[in-house]
């Protein structure tokens, strides 16, 4: 059986596209997120902290840094 070369073409863009969506899952899953010290500051020192009940949990107790979305400090003073 003779295959086209359009049959090897879409094999090759096939393989192309799941090798780029590995390095990219593997690159991000190595860069740790940027944190906003200051807003993180305010959001731990604000928080109640009481052994009988827990308000927040480590995946809430910080604000992640972005260059483009204004954190909640910036935008309300």
């Amino acid at each position: 059986m003779i295959r086209s070369a359009s049959h090897h073409l879409r094999a090759v863009r096939i393989l192309a596209c799941a090798a780029t969506v590995i390095c990219a899952a593997h690159a991000t899953a190595q860069t740790p997120q940027r944190v906003d010290s200051v807003y993180s500051a305010q959001i731990r020192a604000l928080t109640p902290v009481d052994p009988r009940w827990k308000f927040s949990t480590e995946l809430v107790d910080y604000m992640p840094y972005s260059a483009t979305v204004p954190t909640p400090l910036k935008v309300l003073g």
